[in-house]
Formats: structure tokens, sequence, C-alpha cells
């Protein structure tokens, strides 16, 4: 079971950081057409006018700038959305990556490993950094400043310093031990392919390798420099060779994977191109598709790579792989049998294409046509994966400000996990409909917490209360849970909301506490939380300074799942001083049986039982109810008491308190303040009437 546990953790994890890296690549998709565009306009440029030309120059050196800059936007792209699944403030959490991808670029940037693996780096270090930051900030004892009176934004900073650092200086020390490893183990000379036994083997393994570096995030030209190296060589090998000789063996050059290889980019992407446009179903792919369409013409496929994105996309590694690889054996056998010009003249990689191809092989219109043909060899590839990925992927996602979440609809997901939350939304479009307008209705209104009295039976004075939470539309309109908290289970956020409502709770009570006239407070937890032992340990930690005044509530749902999970989370709660009562007793299973098996400290009695009051048996239930609570020393709840008759036939006990709108409806902080002390103080007074009469 353990095993179990811990394997299905780490597959959540990978999972959700796939996730993360995607959703960064799709944030950071202006930035890149922009860059892009650059080359572009650089590339056709050169192509017309030259080299040389002064504005050429000017562009080209602008583009080198800017993607200088990308790792460094991809890190911080990366770390805002890593800082919002670890529940860090995410702007200063962006800026430390910046200052640690910038720190070590700048300490490294001169050995050769670093700038082939600087966009792995950019990647990786967000991975492993940010969790590492929330750790460190959850300790209490790192912590510079413990309150709120200097305002939760300078609070949040102040409290980053000591991790942020600490944290950099594992992230130095770790990429520097990784650079250096691998410069000392000299990794990249195993990927030396001699050219001359077989070059077709030389190019299909050059291909294949380019596009699996690429698939990791690692420049792949600058990774395989040393085959690049001899992939130019032999252009000036066939260029001496066809003057001399009129025939070369070394048609397959630097040339050749330019124009007949990367059609459209790294990985043959024209070809993917085409399939998108023809077979998706997805009108974000297909527009992605369409703005990477004219920059693919240049060799340029930066917006595929990222937008997609094809890096660390499992769905599109094979045929990332194997299209270029197709290519280069089409390109071979054409060229090898003297249907098309050998290719003898320099050409780089940003080239237009089919005018690339018949320049390199001084004006043969068939090359361009192979070139075509391989586009089409290409999309034949990536065919069958898009048609695929029609079948099980959908992404859509809708942001809750109040609860600081969002919600994600992933089949992707829902095949790669079992217990994934929304699975079972995925075989029924109209339901998901349905859910993501209620959700996308919701998601613009605000949510509070309201608290309802509980009233002590024998004294008469308000010992208790339950947190409750409310919606407010933009016109002030209160709605209450029942409206609004079965779509959110339907979604699978009930644990955002847990969490939510635990922090409001404690936030409420320390200004209760510092006003003086804080009471114990309940707060509901679903079995969901209840079953999450990391989320467990952050609410039992959120809950420590005020556990003495917090109830939990679970319901009998919550002690009918995985008993050992639910122990742990019982006895986290009672380490930091909290209560746990069991909401809505009696009215499940095998009630009394969770009095002896698990540490509670109270009982709510469910609603119903108070109706059934006016009824012999009903009494003698529930008084029963009551006596047994009481003989395992247990306090009691009743809820739902809404009238004088009912009131009077619950017994004096002093164990025993009242929740109802008898006494009062749910209320804000400041109301709950008002009515504690009207209502004390009116109990007060009328007792020592009493005494004195």
């Amino acid at each position: 079971m353990p095993v179990n546990h811990h394997l299905a953790r780490a597959r959540k994890l990978i999972t959700e950081q796939l996730q993360a890296i995607r959703e960064s690549l799709l944030w950071i998709l202006p930035c890149l057409m922009i860059i892009s565009l650059t080359l572009f306009i650089a590339s056709v440029g050169e192509f017309i006018f030259g080299r040389d030309e002064a504005w050429v120059k000017t562009v080209f050196e602008l583009y080198y700038f800017v993607n200088d800059l990308f790792p460094i936007l991809l890190t911080a792209a990366l770390a805002y959305i890593l800082a919002m699944r670890w529940r860090l403030p995410r702007p200063p959490i962006a800026l430390v990556l910046i200052v640690y991808l910038s720190l070590f670029n700048q300490l490294f940037s001169v050995t050769q490993s670093t700038v082939i693996f600087e966009l792995l780096i950019s990647i990786v270090t967000p991975l492993y950094a940010v969790p590492l930051i929330a750790h460190i900030y959850g300790l209490r004892w790192l912590k510079l400043v413990s309150n709120n009176h200097l305002g939760r934004i300078v609070k949040e900073s102040l409290n980053l310093i000591i991790p942020s650092i600490l944290v950099g200086v594992i992230v130095l020390a770790l990429n520097s031990s990784i650079i250096l490893l691998i410069e000392s183990s000299h990794l990249l000379n195993l990927f030396s392919i001699n050219y001359s036994d077989s070059p077709i083997e030389f190019g299909a393994m050059f291909a294949m390798l380019n596009s699996f570096f690429w698939f990791l995030g690692i420049h792949g030209y600058y990774a395989l420099l040393p085959l690049v190296d001899v992939l130019q060589n032999a252009v000036d090998v066939a260029q001496f060779e066809m003057q001399t000789t009129g025939t070369t063996a070394h048609f397959l050059n630097h040339s050749f994977m330019a124009v007949f290889t990367f059609v459209g980019g790294a990985g043959s992407t024209l070809g993917l191109v085409v399939a998108l446009l023809l077979f998706s179903k997805n009108k974000a792919y297909r527009l992605i598709a369409l703005a990477s369409l004219p920059l693919g013409m240049l060799n340029i496929n930066e917006v595929l790579l990222f937008g997609l994105p094809i890096i660390f996309n499992p769905r599109l590694f094979l045929p990332f792989l194997l299209a270029p690889v197709a290519n280069t054996i089409v390109a071979y056998f054409a060229v090898s049998h003297g249907w098309v010009a050998m290719p003898v003249t320099g050409m780089p990689f940003s080239s237009p294409v089919f005018i690339n191809a018949w320049i390199v092989t001084q004006g043969d219109i068939n090359a361009s046509f192979l070139q075509l043909f391989n586009i089409g060899v290409s999309c034949l590839v990536y065919a069958p994966f898009v048609l695929m990925n029609n079948r099980v992927t959908s992404n859509k996602t809708i942001l809750f400000s109040s609860f600081d979440t969002t919600y994600s609809r992933r089949a992707e997901e829902a095949h790669t996990l079992s217990d994934d939350r929304v699975s079972q939304l995925v075989n029924d479009f109209k339901q998901q409909q349905e859910l993501e307008d209620k959700l996308h209705a919701f998601s613009n209104k605000e949510f509070c917490l309201e608290y309802q009295p509980q009233v002590c039976r024998v004294s008469g004075k308000v010992v208790g209360c339950e947190a409750l939470i409310r919606s407010i539309d933009k016109q002030g309109n209160i709605e209450y849970p029942g409206t609004f908290l079965p779509v959110f289970k339907q979604a699978g956020l009930m644990k955002d909301i847990d969490r939510w409502a635990v922090i409001q709770v404690v936030h409420d009570l320390k200004i209760a506490i510092a006003q003086g006239w804080a009471i114990p407070t309940s707060v509901n937890l679903t079995p969901e939380t209840i079953l999450d032992r990391d989320l467990m340990n952050q609410i039992a930690g959120y809950i420590g300074r005020v556990g003495e005044y917090v109830n939990v509530e679970i319901t009998e749902e919550s002690l009918l799942k995985d008993r050992p999970t639910v122990e742990a989370s019982l006895h986290a709660l009672h380490r930091v001083g909290a209560k746990i009562y069991i909401d809505d007793f009696g009215s499940g299973f095998s009630s009394l049986s969770y009095l002896t098996i698990f540490d509670v400290d109270a009982i709510k009695i469910d609603r119903s039982f108070i109706h059934t009051l006016e009824n012999v048996k009903g009494q003698k239930v529930f008084n029963g109810l009551i006596s047994v609570a009481q003989d395992l020393d247990l306090n009691v709840v009743v809820e739902g008491v809404e009238s004088e008759m009912q009131l009077e036939r619950i017994p004096m006990r002093n164990h025993l308190a009242i929740q109802g709108w008898y006494y009062c409806k749910s209320v804000s902080l400041p109301k709950l303040k008002q009515y504690i002390a009207t209502r004390n103080r009116s109990v007060t007074h009328h007792n020592i009437v009493l005494e004195q009469t």
C-alpha cells in the first residue's frame, strides 16, 4: 500500500509538472512570435540583400538580443505557474528564478555545455527550485514576520528572503555540478558518427538526434556542433568534386539537410502544420499552425515547438523523431538515383522553402518538387498522431480568483491518471459544457464566509460558531452553498475551497483574538481533503497558531475511506490543538462504531432528527444519541433548530449546544461580534435578575 501510494503521488507530480511546462510555454507564445518575426525579417533581408546590408545586420543583432532573453522568459513563466500550484507569492518567485538563472548564466556562460543545455536548465530549474522554496517557506522558525500588521505583500516578501537565499545556493551548486559533470564526462562525444562509413546512416542519426535533443529542450544544433562541422565540410568537398569530376559522394551535406530533411525546421514540422490544418479538430491548434506557417516557410518552427508544445509532449515525440528520418531517406534515394540534382551550394537552415532547394541544386526545379513531396511524407507521419490527439485531448481552464485556483478540463490527463478528477466528464460533451458554463458563471462572483452562532443549551450564551461559505454576485446578492458546491464538487475543486476556507477562518480568528472576543469556530473539510496527506499537513500548519479555537467538521463519508490516512489526518489536527466533530451524525451507516474507532471530540446531530422529536420514538432515539455522547465524554451540537417548540424538546445538558435559525442565521464577522456581545450581555443580565428575585 505505501508503495502504491508513493507511485500514485509520483505519477501525479510528474503529470502536474508536465502540465505546468506546457502552460508556461503557451504563456510566452506572444514573446516567441515577436522573436520569430524578428528572425523572419532578418532572414528575408539576408536572402534578398545579403548579410552585409546594414539594416539586415541590425535586425540580426536585435534577434540575437531578444533570443538570449527567451530562456529567462521561459523560467519566469514556469516559475509563476508553479508558484500558483505551490501557493507561493507569484511575482516574487518569478523574479527570484530570473535572478537564479541570470547568476548561473553569468558564472558559466563561457562553457559550451551551458550554451547547449541553457534551454533545458531554464525549464528544469523552476521544477525543483519552486517546491524547495515552498518547503522552506512553510517552516515557521525561518519566518521573519509572523503577523499581518505590515500588510500581506510586505509579509510575504520578507518571509521569502531566507528561503530564496538558501535555495539560490542550492540551485547554483546543483546546476554548476551538472554542467561540470557533463564537461568532464565528454558526454557529447558519444554522438560522434563516422560520415565516411555511411553518409545515409550519418544523416538519419543526425536528424533523429537533433529532434531528440529539441524534444528535451536542448538546442539540437549546438548539441551536435561536431556533426554540423562534418556536414559543413561535406559541402566544400562536394563543390570541389563536382568541379573536378562532375559527380560527388558527399551530396548528403549541410545544404541537403537544410533543404530536404528539416523542411519547416527541426522535426520537419511543416508536415505537422499541414496535418494540423487538415485533420485537427482543436481550433487553438489550427490557429497555432496557421500562425507558424509563414515562419515555417523559412524553417523557423519555435512557435510549434513551444506553442503546441512539442517540447516535453509525449504524444508528438515519435513523429517528431521519425519525420526528419523519413525525409532524409526519401531525399537520399531521389538524389542518388539522379532524379534530383546534387546540392552543392551552401545554404543556411533559415532560408525560404522551395527557393532554397532550387538554389542549392543549381536551378533544378525537381528539387522544389522533392521538398513538396517530403512535406507530404512528414504530413503522413504526423497525421495519425494528430487524429489520435483529436480523440483524447481537450483543454479548458477557468480561473477562480477568490480561491486562487483554476479548473482544468484535460482528457489527456484522464488518459494518463486512472484517478483523474474529470475522467467521468470526458465521455459526455454535453455534461462538460453544462459544467463549464456553470463554472464560468461562478468565476465572476466573490466568495466569503459567514458565521452561524452555537448557543449553550443551559447557559444560553454563545459558545461557538460554524463558518459557512457564501457567494456574492456583482449586485451584492448572496447565494447559499447548495447552489454552487455541487458544481465545484463535480469539477474536483473541493480541496481548493477547503484550503481557502481554513485560511479565511484562521485570518478571522486572529482578528477576533486580537480584539478579545474569539470563540471556537467550526470549519468543514471534505473527504477529498481528509485523504490528501500533503494538503492536511498544510492545513494543520495554517491552524497551528489558533488551534485551540478551531473545530474541524468531517462527514461520516470521510470515515468510510482509507482508515490509516484518515487517522493520520485526524492526528495531525489534534497535534495542533484542533478538535474533531462528526458532522451530520446519524445520517449515515454504522455511526456509533465511528465513536470507538476514531479519536473524535464531538458530534453534530443531523437536522433530520429534529423533525422526529414530535413523536415518542423520535424523542427516544434523539435522547439515546445524547446519552451515548455524554457517556463517551463527547460534546454535542444540535443543528437545524428553528422553533421554540423544537428547542423545548431538547434536554438541558452542559455539553450540548444549539445551532439554528431559532437563535440566529449566519452573519458576517462584524455582525457575529455584535451578536455575541448582545446575547451574552442579555443572558448575563437575565441571570442576575433571576438571582435577585
